[in-house]
């Protein structure tokens, strides 16, 4: 074969094989092909992120939003069963008869929802969720943008209780909504006193108060969807006695970011399970002094 006929075929060979090596891997010509990411087991009707932690619902929108069918299939079929020890009904209260020489504070436990509800997400700080059908306290990143720290913000009113009435004990009841986090984990979840007033439907991250100091905790587990109890009582008792305002509850989860990070959504106002407080009081006896001629 002659020399140059030799030549060609081996440019023509040459060329041939850089062509094949681009359409391999890549989508254009220069592109790194992208790596492959192997997605850890995921169980039926569960969103897995990639960092392994399944995720029971992704919510945290405004009603309307894309989010919130889903939440609303969710509360429609997930009612919330209380983990150990079962949650106790509520005990209806009756209003008793004043008398004009001794007044009797009603004693017992009522029982209040929340008049305003809402979360602050850091990952989106100028946007408020006074709306939403949840709150989320923690630390998220199972969307985008990373929502990052999130706290929850609770208010109720407490102007029927009497002046004269001690208070005994104060619960706060939160409803486990969803999780984003390793199955089977818990996380301690928090509440502090709010020391400066807000408004459900314009407090955003920017704005929202710092926590004070910090009063009960629970350990809230992933996927547990029921009623969590949190000792209030003297936070009650320093707003009862007019030591502070009552200025609502913050929740907080642990906020920690990467592989520690996790989140944990209960069920606000708007929804089926509106955050609950339950106040025991005792009954207190004030005599009125006599008036004679």
């Amino acid at each position: 074969m002659p020399k140059h006929r030799i030549i060609i075929a081996v440019v023509l060979l040459i060329s041939s094989l850089a062509v094949f090596s681009l359409g391999v891997g890549a989508g254009h010509p220069g592109e790194t092909p992208a790596p492959l990411i192997l997605q850890p087991r995921s169980l039926p009707g569960l969103a897995v992120s990639s960092a392994g932690r399944e995720a029971k619902l992704l919510c945290g929108a405004p009603v309307g939003s894309d989010t919130n069918p889903a939440m609303q299939d969710h509360l429609s079929s997930h009612s919330p069963s209380s983990p150990n020890p079962a949650r106790p009904p509520a005990e209806e209260q009756a209003e008793p008869g004043i008398s004009h020489r001794l007044t009797s504070s009603p004693s017992g436990v009522r029982t209040f929802q929340s008049i305003a509800d809402t979360c602050v997400l850091q990952g989106r700080p100028d946007d408020n969720f006074g709306d939403s059908l949840d709150m989320w306290v923690g630390y998220d990143e199972s969307v985008e943008p990373h929502p990052q720290t999130a706290r929850s913000f609770v208010q109720f009113d407490l102007s029927t209780i009497p002046q004269g009435a001690k208070i005994k004990s104060a619960t706060l009841w939160l409803a486990l909504a969803n999780s984003w986090d390793y199955p089977g984990t818990s996380r301690t979840v928090s509440t502090w006193r709010v020391p400066s007033a807000w408004a459900e439907d314009s407090l955003t991250w920017n704005d929202a108060p710092a926590p004070a100091e910090g009063y009960g905790t629970s350990e809230v587990w992933y996927g547990d969807s029921g009623w969590y109890d949190f000792d209030v009582t003297n936070l009650v008792k320093a707003w009862h006695d007019g030591t502070y305002d009552n200025d609502g509850i913050m929740i907080r989860g642990p906020e920690v970011s990467g592989d520690a990070s996790s989140r944990r959504g209960f069920h606000t106002r708007e929804g089926e399970h509106a955050p609950e407080l339950d106040v025991e009081i005792e009954t207190v006896d004030l005599f009125l002094p006599l008036v004679t001629d």
